[in-house]
């Protein structure tokens, strides 16, 4: 009988805390406020220990993906400064490279690099890059990714791993950039509002927190 009763008294105690939780987000939202977000159930995950357990259907599309060519819109002539050069620097050819670029369109460009070896030195004189050029890709690509799904949709070839690279490496100056706000903003204040809110991590439920107050958010 004491169960029952103490069974009872739980439910009852649950269905009170949910309505409570109700009463709260409804007067949240009617001042403004955000009231207590529903958190998706973890879900199922299986990890494919070899690459023939993955789904053939994404095999099959990233071998596509892979045989697609880059189709190049114009080369340039990179040369090498001459006044660098051996009196018996002898001429090579040429070596292409190949960076792809966007300006909402493909401007993918062949650089064509004089190469110069120096029996003398034994040294191989290569021309550079233009400026900001480090890699197969422009800096508006990487800009764009920043910001912009556009990539695809434009006939780029830019593999996924790519992007997660572009996204979470090298980004250094904008940690700095995020810290010094979050100083100065408990600097611009004697008070500070604290929140948090459910976030994914790589598929996990986590808590985001959120320091800010009218003039900055962090």
């Amino acid at each position: 009988m004491l169960v029952a009763i103490l069974e009872a008294q739980a439910v009852e105690i649950a269905l009170l805390k949910e309505t409570n939780q109700q009463l709260r987000d409804e007067v949240a939202r009617l001042q403004g406020e955000q009231g207590k977000p529903t958190i998706r159930a973890q879900p199922t995950r299986r990890d494919h220990s070899t690459e023939q357990e993955r789904p053939a259907e994404r095999r099959a599309s990233g071998q596509r993906a892979a045989r697609r060519p880059v189709v190049v819109d114009r080369e340039e002539l990179c040369q090498v400064e001459k006044s660098v050069l051996p009196a018996d620097a002898q001429y090579k050819g040429l070596e292409p490279f190949v960076v792809q670029e966007v300006v909402l369109g493909t401007d993918t460009v062949r650089y064509l690099r004089e190469k110069w070896y120096a029996p003398s030195t034994g040294r191989t004189y290569l021309a550079p890059l233009p400026a900001g050029i480090h890699d197969h890709f422009g800096p508006q690509v990487k800009a764009l990714t920043l910001m912009l799904a556009l990539l695809g949709s434009v006939g780029l070839r830019v593999s996924a791993y790519t992007l997660s690279t572009w996204l979470t490496e090298d980004l250094a100056p904008l940690h700095a950039a995020a810290a010094a706000v979050y100083v100065a903003g408990l600097a611009s204040s004697p008070w500070q509002q604290v929140d948090d809110t459910a976030t994914r991590v790589n598929g996990d439920n986590q808590h985001c927190q959120v320091v800010c107050n009218p003039v900055y958010t962090s």
